[in-house]
């Protein structure tokens, strides 16, 4: 067998476990998926939650994290599975999705954890690029608005700068395909499974 053909049964196959819920992990729980760890490309560093104070998120009060925002973190950890087009966070049920707050579509709208229901502002497609300018890059686009998940840093508008730790995330214009470093910091993901 050729070297490419089998670099093209590579791609199919974690093409596969991305878009569709893969067989070995039904009916583990309620999710369908292994835990993914969504990091900065650039940074290393893991989205989470930003569970408010006071909430002691347990299952006898599961409702406190709605409404969360999600940060990036050096410190703090958070799992997600990918379940078709929604990203779910890691709980007991599997109910809480990483969502665009109340289905906006502007630039800068709070990406945040809300009860999952499959609407457009919940739904994300993974983008992946293997050649040309951006190859190596993952980047996570909204299905509503069109706009890529991305981390707020207004230290790296117009030039490349690293976020910060606590950086919030929120929705923003994708990269182009021949784009700026700083857009690219930004927009760059990494699933660990």
């Amino acid at each position: 067998m050729s070297a490419r053909k089998i670099a093209m049964q590579a791609f199919a196959a974690s093409s596969l476990f991305l878009a569709g819920q893969p067989a070995a992990f039904a009916g583990i729980g309620h999710h369908s998926g292994p835990p993914t760890w969504i990091t900065n490309k650039w940074r290393g560093w893991p989205i989470h939650v930003d569970e408010p104070r006071g909430c002691a998120y347990n299952l006898e009060n599961p409702d406190c994290v709605l409404g969360s925002r999600i940060r990036l973190s050096r410190s703090n950890y958070d799992s997600f599975f990918v379940d078709g087009n929604l990203i779910k966070w890691y709980d007991v049920n599997g109910r809480y999705c990483l969502d665009v707050a109340h289905g906006r579509t502007d630039r800068g709208a709070p990406v945040i954890l809300w009860g999952c229901h499959g609407g457009p502002n919940q739904q994300w497609r993974i983008e992946s690029y293997y050649k040309g300018p951006n190859e190596g890059i993952t980047r996570l686009v909204n299905i509503g608005s069109g706009r890529c998940l991305d981390v707020d840093n207004p230290a790296g508008v117009g030039r490349a700068v690293l976020p910060p730790d606590g950086a919030f995330l929120q929705i923003w214009d994708c990269f182009p395909d021949k784009s700026y470093v700083h857009w690219r910091i930004n927009q760059s993901w990494e699933l660990r499974f």
